[in-house]
């Protein structure tokens, strides 16, 4: 009843500020291209539409299907589109030549969205809950309901709220899957395989992976976190006769997990299908090469220097884009943010006795999705999204964990002589 009270509240809040969020060019973009979607229901795979090489390298597929979907909900099909946004004209320009997408079909198009942000969101309470409890999940929610920084990536028709969705959708997965497994034995080679409902599960979570890489490439980093969840899997449930056997399973697991996300990123791209190998490295090799020319487009938007890159993360993160962001905001966050990493990590230890997988589900996935947003170049407030969705939590956590201690304090010191 509380999941369902949660997600009806999110669904509400974030459709009611559809209309309401900023457009950008790039929505243009990811509309006008989301006509892949009809050509790939239609199984059509020598649709022209995957010979243009570089949409299909820089807008990754299912943020564009989701869109068609959306779009098809709204009675917009392939013909209904706009043109691709011009960035050399301005708003009025584009406006005038068909290239910015009509109030309606925008609103079709962010619906998918709105509806996946809600999901994450409760996961987000699902998962905080299981871990911290149910104050603690609800001040999760509210931090994340009340955040317009977020709201603004996530609720536009761009990959922000796939990526999201597909991260926090693989933390819930893989700790049910962990949760679920009894402590069990391996003591020769067949026995690696053997457990039929673990290896389902994993499979489905390095679905859930492929498909946050196919939203988003840098998503792809979250095989990291998995990977780290798998070896504290058989460090804690698993009691193996030899030291091989172990190294075996760790590295089987890890190669399945990979297997499972590339097999599932190919499947749902016709634009591979011709060179799987070349086209993939291709999108890569694009997206370098784009982030190269937005460097030089925009030099005052470009990070240089270690120290500088500090400072503005830290600004960043833990001021410009929080709930609370007064001047100076990013001492009480950091300090907060520091303070929750000290909670869960309390919880751990010793290492081999923590029961409960959600928080290091979310310490793990959630800092390996991160990553590649504390090096990117460039100073964009879309590249925070993660940072400041994951760092809220650890602030919730950090704040509990002190009250906490302040109640346990005051509660002392009034006990009688």
């Amino acid at each position: 009843m509380e999941a369902a009270f949660v997600f009806a509240f999110l669904a509400y809040l974030f459709l009611s500020k559809l209309p309401a969020i900023e457009f950008m060019g790039d929505e243009s973009q990811w509309i006008a291209s989301s006509n892949v979607f009809e050509a790939f229901i239609a199984g059509d795979i020598n649709s022209p539409l995957w010979e243009d090489g570089y949409w299909n390298e820089v807008n990754p597929m299912v943020a564009r299907y989701l869109i068609g979907i959306g779009r098809n909900i709204g009675g917009f099909g392939p013909n209904d589109l706009n043109a691709l946004y011009d960035w050399h004209k301005d708003y009025a320009a584009n406006l005038q030549t068909g290239t910015v997408p009509s109030p309606n079909l925008l609103w079709w198009s962010r619906f998918p969205m709105a509806i996946l942000a809600a999901c994450s969101g409760l996961i987000l309470f699902l998962s905080v809950t299981a871990f911290a409890g149910r104050i603690v999940g609800y001040a999760a929610v509210l931090l994340f309901a009340l955040n317009g920084a977020i709201h603004t990536h996530i609720l536009r028709a761009m990959s922000e709220s796939p990526m999201l969705f597909f991260i926090c959708a693989t933390i819930l997965l893989s700790v049910s899957v962990f949760s679920s497994i009894k402590p069990f034995t391996i003591n020769s080679v067949g026995v690696l395989i053997k457990h039929k409902k673990l290896w389902a599960g994993w499979l489905a979570t390095g679905i859930l992976l492929g498909a946050a890489a196919a939203s988003k490439l840098n998503a792809g980093s979250i095989y990291l976190g998995l990977v780290a969840l798998w070896i504290l899997f058989s460090m804690k449930v698993v009691n193996f006769k030899s030291s091989g056997l172990r190294n075996g399973f760790i590295l089987l697991g890890s190669i399945f997990l990979g297997l499972a996300a590339f097999f599932f990123f190919i499947i749902i791209n016709p634009y591979i299908y011709p060179s799987i190998l070349a086209n993939t490295f291709s999108m890569l090799q694009t997206r370098i090469g784009e982030m190269q020319v937005q460097q030089a487009v925009y030099p005052q938007q470009t990070i240089v220097g270690i120290v500088p890159r500090i400072t503005v993360l830290i600004q960043r993160i833990f001021e410009d884009y929080m709930v609370v962001h007064f001047p100076g905001a990013w001492i009480l966050n950091l300090g907060l943010f520091l303070a929750g990493m000290v909670y869960l990590i309390r919880q751990y230890r010793p290492l081999n006795e923590f029961l409960n997988w959600n928080g290091m589900a979310i310490l793990l996935i959630g800092g390996s999705a991160v990553l590649p947003m504390l090096v990117t170049p460039l100073d964009w407030d879309r590249y925070y999204l993660l940072p400041v969705f994951f760092g809220q939590i650890f602030i919730v956590l950090g704040l509990f964990f002190l009250v906490r201690l302040i109640l346990r304090r005051v509660s002392f010191l009034e006990q009688p002589a």
